[in-house]
């Protein structure tokens, strides 16, 4: 039996093992490459043209997002789910990743015209090539373009036409006029001769209508709106139905004309009987205790980690144990997964204890809240009011000891027009005690601290909590940072920031955390600056906040110095990294962040 797929997902690797369980011999073939798959009977239809024998030399590991091919002066920016493209303020594309998510490989690309419409989607495999692209008018395929490792075009789908055409060293090979004609001499050379055919959706089911003299063809039913195709009588032809409802199944057998056969399939899975331990872990911060001591001691235990927003790199280097699982930014899907996961656990007597207190923590997310949450970005762009001059800013000699330890020692530091300086490393003390020498909130105990005639300066500190010993409302609280006086402006500007209606009057001093940070972002828009300076402006901020933050400093067209445990926000803000060592010691490079950890 061989299996018409459009891709080789887990629903059609379970029914191919059902029927494999049956004792039935079941190939899978395909409609897009199967580049991504070693087994001998999984197989991709274009396969035999784009698999050569330099794929494996050329090309070994997945596309990560930062390096895909774009014009001069293009960006591209990524969060926890996906990622994008940008030519200055206009989106581009917009970039999809495999799983893990956390490691931000390329899966495909949609790019987009000026209407915002998709006009293009380029695939990607687990080897790094682009292997197919689809082209698309008013949201449907009417082309597909398949590549070799090496970019050479070797088949070409015309959807509407139904026609195909190879091609071989850039030259056409032969067009076929049908996906049968092209289906009975891919199997013949491919030395196959199974006659049997099971299909998945009106699409495939289309595309094989004329191998029905030859083939004996059955279509699985196990969607709705197909059923009720059948119910009103629109398949004409006649078919084998495989149905996943035995119901269903019945009802087709003797009401529908275009049936010759009807069989019911029970999808029987396997239950785990590997006995294997496992630990959820829910938090929205990287502060666990002891987690590396439990991973490596407890090495068959299994730790489920899920976090509300981005993970720090702190948390994202446990991937490399085997016994770590990893859902940064979870979503709403993944978190129905882990439900089901503690009800799972909890039906286990002896370990019901352990499941009610995690689920307790699990009662607490509130899905619709989540749902609000993806849809709210605050608006984040810094302007300045005038251009920064040939001298910035230098710093000579400066030292500073504080109880007793030396926190920084003699350094020197001279920034140019346009650095962007990301400061990294685990001596944080002496990145904060730097800020805030620079910004005259401490004094060194030796050394200079010398500003450019042109510079305005404004300090987003680690902790912000004199801002707001008050009683102010927002409104009012807002209004002392703005030239602009005006309720309906100040109103407005709060919108943007997500403070809509009511939740402008409400006074500063019950403000959530993340909320604070939003507020001091909207004083360091409204202050004109031409330079920056951020110590931890991440901290706090859910999924969207943090993209709006990482956008905004990236245009910025002034000086920016910071400090972030957000890996992407580093990554994509910095042309400049300064570690500073516990030591003393101080690095600096005028290189990207991965580049200076050497990461490809």
């Amino acid at each position: 039996m061989i299996i018409l797929a459009k891709e080789y997902t887990d629903f059609i690797k379970r029914i191919k093992k059902t029927i494999n369980n049956m004792g039935k011999s079941c190939s899978v073939c395909t409609l897009m490459p199967n580049t991504d798959h070693d087994a001998d009977d999984v197989f991709g239809f274009y396969d035999r043209y784009i698999n050569d024998e330099n794929i494996k030399s050329a090309h070994t590991k997945e596309l990560y997002y930062a390096f895909i091919k774009l014009p001069e002066w293009w960006a591209v920016c990524a969060d926890g789910i996906n990622g994008a493209v940008y030519d200055n303020d206009v989106k581009k594309a917009s970039i999809y990743f495999s799983e893990p998510i956390e490691k931000r490989n390329v899966r495909s690309v949609e790019w987009h015209d000026e209407e915002n419409r998709v006009y293009r989607k380029d695939h990607y495999n687990k080897m790094g090539y682009k292997y197919c692209t689809e082209n698309l008018r008013s949201n449907k395929i009417i082309q597909r373009e398949f590549y070799d490792s090496e970019g050479n075009l070797v088949v070409l789908e015309q959807v509407m036409s139904g026609t195909y055409t190879v091609f071989e060293k850039n030259n056409i090979k032969k067009v076929y006029t049908s996906f049968a004609e092209l289906f009975k001499d891919i199997m013949t050379k491919a030395e196959i001769s199974d006659k049997n055919i099971v299909v998945f959706d009106v699409e495939e089911l289309e595309k094989i209508y004329g191998l029905r003299e030859e083939y004996s063809v059955t279509f699985y039913l196990n969607d709705d709106k197909q059923y009720e195709k059948f119910q009103k009588g629109e398949f004409k032809d006649k078919l084998r139905i495989l149905c996943n409802d035995k119901n269903k199944s019945d009802w087709i057998a003797r009401h529908t004309d275009c049936v010759c056969k009807s069989f019911y399939l029970y999808d029987k899975r396997e239950k785990n009987k590997s006995g294997i331990k496992k630990a959820l872990i829910f938090t929205d911060s990287d502060q666990l205790e002891m987690i590396e001591t439990l991973i490596t001691g407890i090495p068959d235990l299994e730790f489920y980690i899920a976090a509300w927003t981005l993970m720090s790199d702190k948390l994202l280097q446990l991937q490399d144990y085997k016994n770590v699982y990893l859902y940064p930014v979870i979503s709403e899907e993944k978190i129905k997964e882990l439900k089901d996961f503690i009800a799972r656990f909890s039906a286990n007597a002896s370990k019901s204890k352990q499941a009610t207190s995690r689920k307790k923590s699990l009662e607490k997310i509130e899905l619709e809240e989540m749902k609000a949450s993806s849809r709210r970005y605050p608006y984040i762009n810094f302007e300045v009011e005038r251009p920064l001059g040939k001298d910035v800013l230098e710093l000579k000699g400066i030292s500073k000891t504080i109880d007793g330890e030396v926190v920084l020692k003699n350094m020197n530091l001279t920034i140019n027009t346009n650095d962007k300086v990301g400061f990294v490393g685990t001596n944080e003390l002496a990145i904060t005690t730097l800020f805030k020498i620079i910004t005259g909130e401490l004094e060194p105990d030796s050394g200079e601290v010398k500003w450019g005639t042109t510079v305005k300066y404004d300090y987003f500190p680690k902790n912000h909590d004199k801002f707001f010993d008050n009683n102010y409302d927002l409104i009012d609280w807002l209004r002392q940072y703005s030239k602009e006086q005006e309720e309906p402006f100040i109103r407005g500007f709060l919108g943007r920031m997500l403070f809509s209606g009511d939740e402008a009057l409400k006074k500063v001093k019950v403000l959530s955390g993340g909320e604070k940070v939003r507020c001091v972002l909207s004083k360091m828009m409204l202050s004109g600056a031409n330079f920056l300076i951020f110590d931890e402006p991440t901290n706090h901020l859910d999924m969207e906040s943090i993209t709006s933050v990482n956008e905004g400093m990236k245009k910025f067209i002034g000086n920016i110095l910071f400090t972030s445990h957000d890996h992407e926000l580093t990554q994509t803000v910095a042309n400049r990294i300064i570690d500073i060592k516990e030591d003393g010691k101080v690095i600096d490079r005028e290189v990207t962040y991965n580049e200076y950890l050497g990461v490809e």
